[in-house]
Order: C-alpha cells, then structure tokens, then sequence
C-alpha cells in the first residue's frame, strides 16, 4: 500500500522492483483466471516522482490492467471535485490505462 512513501521508497529504486515485482506476478495471474486484474501503485498520490518515473521506465505498464492512487482532499466540498480531475489528469499523463481511485477520504 503506497509503495510511493518513504518507508517502501526510502532509495528511491523502489518503482523498478515494483516493475520488477509486476512482471513475475502477471502472468500467473493470468493463469488462474484471464479475467484477474493487476492493478499498479495504489500510491499516495500521482507526480512525477521517481517512483512512478522508474516504474514506468521499467515497464510496469506492460503488466498492468489499470492504475490506482489515493487522495484525500481538504478545504471546501466543492474543491473535492477540481482536485480529482486535477489528479487523474496528471495520472493520464503517464497511462491509458484505466485509473482507479482505490483509497479517498474528505478532512473535516
């Protein structure tokens, strides 16, 4: 969860064990049911930090049927919605494959 954070990422190498790890898990997906879905990152966020660049450098993209993130928003209600598109933007930026929310939550 959140491979992105320091405590998975603290090298910084971690998109491209994450690719790594990506690659070897796929196909035996795969093989158990061809309908199984490999969904990436789940990270706490979509940049262009070194995870998600040395991940994509590594192909991970290759063994993925859509990519999640999380956000939480803060502010008003209303802001909720401009930063979703503003994040899913930014992760269009790198995929065509779906995006997934998979985590969210409204401080309050």
């Amino acid at each position: 969860n959140e491979p992105d954070l320091d405590y998975a990422n603290a090298d910084g190498a971690g998109g491209a064990e994450y690719a790594a790890l990506a690659k070897a898990v796929y196909p035996k997906l795969k093989a158990v049911n061809s309908s199984n879905k490999l969904v990436s990152f789940a990270t706490s966020s979509v940049n262009p930090n070194s995870f998600w660049s040395n991940a994509i450098n590594s192909n991970v993209l290759d063994y993925t049927d859509a990519v999640s993130y999380h956000t939480y928003f803060s502010g008003s209600p209303e802001s909720a919605s401009s930063t979703f598109y503003d994040v899913s933007s930014n992760a269009r930026g790198y995929t065509t494959k779906p995006i997934w929310m998979t985590e969210t939550g409204y401080t309050t």
